[in-house]
């Protein structure tokens, strides 16, 4: 297997270098971007495509202590974006000991517990589908695994918000929904789930300022 990275911007026509198996970049101070990025460059160049690093900060010449809950913040979502993304790894950060130092390393095992039920119930076979919100600044990601979907939401606010999320797929008529705390790693039920044709909404959930959550669909798609 054969791969290079690049930092901020490409070089031309190293992605489509026929003996590179695997395309990848370094992003910095705009993780958010973390998932289109990686479906642009597999749709152009058809090879599977990775984000080496990303990071809130890249100069080291800087105390990242003064600024360390956004570097934390920056980390857990980086990997819960690539998770919810077509790519074989998932985003690496250059700073792993300053993670290392700080105990959030630890937080692997939450992007685990999910990871490990996506490949459980999918054998490996990601299907993205579409997640609307009723809220544009709450940020969503949907999968299909097997018979299962997964739904991420961001709140990056400083508030709470009351959101309706609207999610793709012709569901079986019996199925339950639970929500992975992202941050505590607590199960809880849903029950304000409409079921339609075609289409699925879970109505008035409460997201905290500055969360995330995973809603797991059992027994999904007809």
């Amino acid at each position: 297997m054969v791969t290079t990275s690049i930092s901020h911007r490409d070089l031309k026509g190293l992605n489509s270098l026929a003996n590179i198996d695997i395309n990848q970049k370094h992003i910095y101070k705009n993780t958010s971007a973390i998932s289109s990025e990686i479906i642009k460059y597999e749709n152009e160049f058809k090879k599977p495509y990775v984000i080496g690093e990303y990071g809130f900060e890249w100069d080291w010449s800087k105390n990242f202590n003064d600024f360390s809950e956004g570097m934390d913040s920056d980390f857990k979502r980086g990997m819960w974006y690539g998770l919810f993304s077509p790519t074989p790894i998932l985003p690496m950060s250059w700073w792993w000991e300053y993670f290392d130092n700080r105990g959030t390393d630890a937080y692997f095992n939450k992007i685990k517990t999910v990871s490990d039920q996506m490949l459980a119930a999918g054998k490996g076979d990601f299907k993205i589908i579409t997640v609307d919100s009723s809220i544009p600044n709450i940020k969503t990601y949907g999968v299909q695994c097997g018979n299962k979907v997964f739904v991420y939401a961001y709140n990056p606010e400083n508030t709470a918000q009351k959101v309706d999320f609207t999610i793709e797929g012709n569901l079986k008529s019996n199925f339950e929904v639970l929500a992975y705390d992202c941050e505590s790693g607590i199960y809880k039920n849903v029950s304000f789930v409409s079921k339609a044709a075609v289409k699925q909404k879970i109505s008035g959930w409460n997201q905290a300022k500055k969360s995330d959550v995973v809603f797991i669909f059992n027994a999904a798609l007809k």
